[in-house]
C-alpha cells in the first residue's frame, strides 16, 4: 500500500478511503473491483477480474443519477487522452 500511495501521489488514508469506502459510500473493494488484505504488518491490494475489465475499457458503467433525480455530470480530466 505504501508503494501504491507513493506512485499515485496520494496520502495513505485517502487511498484507503477510496479502496474501503465509508458508511455512506462504497469503495473499490465493496464494489468488487479490488481485493484488499493485510498480512504480516503490510497491506496489499490488487485488481479483480472485474476491475481489470473496467480498466481496460471492456466494460462501461452506466452513469449514476444524482440523489435529486438530476443526471450526474461528467468530470473533465485535465490529462490529455492518448
Amino acid at each position: 500500500m505504501e508503494e501504491l500511495a507513493r506512485e499515485s501521489c496520494m496520502a495513505l488514508p485517502l487511498l484507503l478511503y477510496h479502496i474501503l469506502g465509508d458508511r455512506q459510500r462504497d469503495g473499490l473493494k465493496p464494489m468488487g473491483l479490488v481485493e484488499y488484505y493485510r498480512g504480516e504488518g503490510r497491506s496489499f491490494v490488487r485488481l479483480t477480474k472485474l476491475g481489470r475489465l473496467l480498466v481496460k475499457g471492456h466494460l462501461q458503467l452506466a452513469p449514476k443519477e444524482h440523489p435529486r433525480g438530476e443526471p450526474a455530470r461528467e468530470r473533465k480530466s485535465s490529462k490529455p487522452h492518448l
